[in-house]
């Protein structure tokens, strides 16, 4: 478990997507490793929890579930990983969805309401009212859940008519902040495992 190291930034995902916080890696133990939070929540961080946590790497990121053994002020101790998936950028999880997005193309001033049909960590397949140029950049603005405004810049990366009046956009994200594309791949996995329980749930 390399990516395990002193100083290395993590991100700890509670339940609530709100609550997700930045971390270093502090301490590493035979049975357990600190870590240093930049915001302890108690509501969302208690001990005996299992939560997730996320290393970004430069072209993957590894997923991994601890539990919380101690709090003590900012520092956190967790359990080691039992096991843990390193993700590739290009195997994000794609859900599909219903969420209203606001775009606006770079430098002009007019927004426009679309509908995302299904979203990654990587980007977005939509709904518009109008089409945009293949390399479009757009400002898109969006919430899921709790969490509060995602601000991005999408770059489109296909077009095709969709009806009389729409078109399906498919863009990627060229423009994310790393909290928030977490925030995104988090509610990916949530509605992925929502899609596994229906499926083995017997009435």
């Amino acid at each position: 478990m390399d990516f395990l190291k002193n100083n290395q930034e993590l991100k700890i995902i509670p339940s609530e997507i709100k609550g997700i916080s930045n971390g270093i890696i502090r301490e590493i133990y035979p049975q357990y490793f600190t870590v240093q939070l930049d915001n302890v929540n108690d509501d969302l961080l208690r001990i005996g929890d299992h939560i997730e946590i996320i290393v970004p790497m430069k072209d993957y990121m590894i997923r991994f579930e601890v539990q919380v053994n101690l709090i003590d002020g900012n520092l956190v101790h967790f359990s080691l990983p039992k096991q843990f998936r390193r993700i590739q950028r290009r195997e994000y999880t794609r859900v599909n969805v219903n969420i209203p997005v606001k775009l606006r193309e770079v430098n002009n001033s007019n927004n426009i309401n679309s509908i995302i049909e299904n979203l990654s960590g990587g980007g977005m397949k939509l709904v518009s009212s109008e089409d945009f140029d293949i390399d479009s950049l757009l400002e898109a603005n969006f919430s899921i859940l709790s969490r509060k405004d995602i601000n991005t810049v999408l770059k489109v990366l296909r077009t095709d008519k969709y009806n009389s009046k729409e078109y399906n956009l498919a863009a990627e994200f060229k423009e994310i902040s790393n909290v928030d594309r977490t925030a995104i791949i988090q509610l990916c996995f949530k509605r992925q495992l929502e899609l596994k329980c229906k499926e083995f749930r017997v009435d």
